[in-house]
């Protein structure tokens, strides 16, 4: 928790989910104090992307803005910092990427996303509304604002220019001129190998181009034949918790992640390719499981992010890029951005949250399961699962190329008991 003075006032911010070991992290960045210094002028409807706590809608609360992202947890973020400084909540109306956008705003603000295809979706939907007098303004750190970032501005919305950099921060000008543009359609798709299905992927899904070797393995391991429910957390495209539902016909299966762009692939993806069995499925946009009741799950499946921060990702993919001569503005090796690639503390720390989590549903769910990506992750997970009171882990290992990972499975139920029916 920290204060920032943001638009000549006072506020106190603090990042979501609270955590003692993050109060020292600011919940605002420079690129929030550069465009707030340019909208004094600027009177009427305004609509603020990409808003990650909330920093922008609490300095402009009195305008009521439209706050338009693709995170659950950043609108719980917004919503708890201005509770946080005695706001109303209800003056910031919030939706998500995919909802129809207000007509003739009268100012934009977009903090950038470093997912170039998250960025193009939003653009096109401001196409459909704004008008030549609309003062669209976008910010980011200054080395996030590559040529390709500012060519996209200018091929979907018109006119682009930048500022100088200001605290590592640059702005990104834009004016509405209408530049011709050639229809693209809402979601990137691709067949699943050894299956009849294709798969649909909205502009913020991690792996939208293709199938991540981690879920490859997965799909090869999923449990068959179970009954009850099956939660696909943090579930993507839906790709795993589609193969559940094919696999376990007698299940029903939850589809739930923080990204309404996933939620909405799933949901997508089970009316293309499995509409029959759309009565067994639900699709829930959440932090987690939080809210649902202990002891309903049979299993639970996931696919964990594995960086410790945004900077982490970063670096990564960096790297990827340097190893295959790739440039420094390709971008991420691989899509998603928000929690699906990091969390604070990283991978321990998600699947960490998880196994004592999974505690609740110990005499309902059969098997928990997640991949692990680093192989030195595993011995504090695996003291925590004994700590817990876990009576079976098991280890499974997998390969591609030089990429090595596996999965872990545990059950808080011994051999006879998981063999009975529930």
């Amino acid at each position: 928790m920290s204060q920032a003075e943001l638009n000549g006032e006072l506020f106190t911010l603090e990042r979501f989910p609270p955590n003692a070991e993050e109060e020292a992290l600011q919940a605002w960045e420079a690129a929030d104090e550069y465009l707030l210094q340019q909208v004094n002028d600027v009177d009427g409807l305004t609509l603020i992307f990409n808003d990650g706590f909330g920093a922008l809608a609490c300095a402009l609360a009195e305008r009521n803005p439209v706050s338009i992202n693709d995170s659950f947890i950043s609108e719980l973020a917004t919503r708890h910092n201005l509770r946080m400084n005695g706001i109303d909540e209800e003056s910031v109306r919030f939706q998500d990427s995919l909802s129809p956008l207000p007509a003739a705003p009268a100012l934009v603000l977009i903090k950038v996303p470093k997912q170039l295809a998250l960025l193009e979706q939003q653009l096109r939907a401001l196409r459909e509304v704004v008008t030549p007098e609309t003062r669209i303004i976008a910010a980011a750190k200054a080395r996030d604002v590559h040529n390709s970032t500012l060519a996209l501005f200018e091929k979907i919305l018109g006119t682009t220019t930048t500022s100088l950099a200001w605290k590592k921060a640059r702005l990104i000008h834009c004016v509405f001129t209408a530049p011709e543009l050639a229809d693209a359609p809402q979601t990137y798709s691709w067949k699943l190998d050894g299956t009849p299905w294709t798969i649909h992927n909205h502009a913020n899904v991690f792996a939208r181009s293709g199938l991540d070797i981690g879920a490859r393995f997965f799909l090869q391991h999923l449990p068959s034949d179970l009954e009850g429910e099956i939660a696909d957390l943090g579930c993507g495209n839906g790709v795993i918790g589609l193969q559940a539902l094919a696999q376990n016909p007698n299940a029903s299966v939850m589809f739930t992640d923080e990204s309404h762009m996933a939620v909405a692939s799933s949901r997508l993806n089970v009316e293309r390719n499995l509409p029959d069995d759309i009565a067994r499925c639900e699709f829930m946009v959440n932090n987690s499981l939080s809210g649902i009741e202990p002891d309903r799950f049979t299993a639970i499946l996931c696919n964990p992010p594995f960086h410790d921060s945004a900077e982490s990702a970063r670096a990564g993919g960096e790297r990827k890029r340097r190893n295959l001569g790739l440039g420094a503005e390709s971008g991420l090796n691989f899509g998603g951005q928000q929690q699906e690639l990091w969390c604070e503390g990283g991978e321990v720390a998600f699947i960490s949250q998880m196994i004592r989590e999974s505690q609740a549903f110990a005499r309902q769910v059969k098997w928990f399961t997640s991949l692990v990506s680093r192989g030195d992750n595993l011995p504090p997970l695996y003291r925590l699962l004994t700590e817990v009171g876990a009576v079976k882990v098991v280890k499974k290992e997998m390969a591609q190329g030089q990429k090595q990972s596996r999965f872990i499975a545990w059950s808080f139920m011994d051999d006879a008991k998981r063999r009975r029916p529930f």
